[in-house]
């Protein structure tokens, strides 16, 4: 005997009998009662709802047609319970079977006051946002006079390199200058920053300067750097690739062609 199978159908056969039962409950109940409207029958078309065959209007039958045992007042349904309106006494439906009533308008109203409360909450939060935001910040031009920490710290990069002349105290680095002469190096390849051809004749200094430019284009996300060892490998970014190339002046300005290969605008 299969005992799964046999357990199945008697479910099935439960469920079947508690729903003939139901509706011969409902049948009993709205019996010895019709429609206030037009006198027609009455068939329960859900928990706490019955509808006329005739005319077809609903209501709830407790409310209509049952009343407080202890003073025969009026019931009325709060939240999901019947109660007396007078003397507040809970009310035991006669209507109902083994199903629950909901007070429809009390719900909604309360939906409608979460949604009204969570909207609120986005506006306070959105004008919380735009009250702290900061301003743009507005930065200065790069000065490497005040900057000898930072030749110091880079130094080491340098080494080996050997200085034609003496490095002189007056600072004559041109920040946009290095810029576009990287920019109009550089590929899709990786490059390294030593091999770019030098703008100065103080190959120390010129290595600096290009150390220095290339921070910046890696910082406003012009460029990608990668550290191999003491060497700094360059390579254009990604998103930079597909936006148009340098113009053609950048050439005249740096005093070097691009490289093979460079989409020409």
């Amino acid at each position: 005997m299969d005992i799964i199978a046999r357990a199945f159908e008697l479910e099935a056969a439960v469920k079947k009998l508690c729903r003939r039962i139901r509706q011969f409950y409902y049948q009993v109940v709205l019996a010895g009662f019709d429609c206030p409207k037009c006198s027609g029958s009455l068939v329960m078309v859900a928990d706490g709802l019955c509808s006329c065959k005739a005319c077809g209007y609903e209501f709830d039958p407790t409310i209509e047609f049952q009343s407080c045992s202890h003073c025969g007042s009026k019931v009325r349904l709060k939240i999901s319970r019947y109660f007396c309106s007078s003397c507040k006494q809970e009310i035991i439906s006669k209507f109902l079977f083994d199903g629950r009533v909901y007070d429809r308008k009390y719900f909604a109203e309360k939906m409608k006051r979460s949604r009204q409360q969570k909207k609120n909450r986005r506006e306070e939060l959105r004008r919380k946002v735009i009250q702290y935001r900061s301003s743009g910040i507005q930065t200065e031009p790069a000065n490497l006079s005040g900057m000898a920490d930072l030749l110091i710290a880079i130094d080491g990069l340098t080494k080996g390199v050997k200085p034609n002349i003496p490095l002189p105290t007056e600072d004559g680095f041109d920040l946009n200058r290095y810029e576009r002469h990287i920019q109009a190096q550089i590929g899709d390849f990786e490059i390294n920053l030593r091999d770019l051809p030098p703008l100065h004749e103080n190959k120390r200094k010129d290595l600096i300067w290009r150390f220095i430019a290339v921070i910046f284009l890696a910082h406003a996300g012009m460029v990608d750097i990668r550290q191999e060892g003491l060497d700094i490998m360059v390579t254009q970014n990604e998103i930079d690739r597909k936006r148009q190339t340098i113009p053609g002046d950048i050439e005249e300005t740096d005093g070097f062609k691009r490289p093979v290969g460079r989409i020409e605008t």
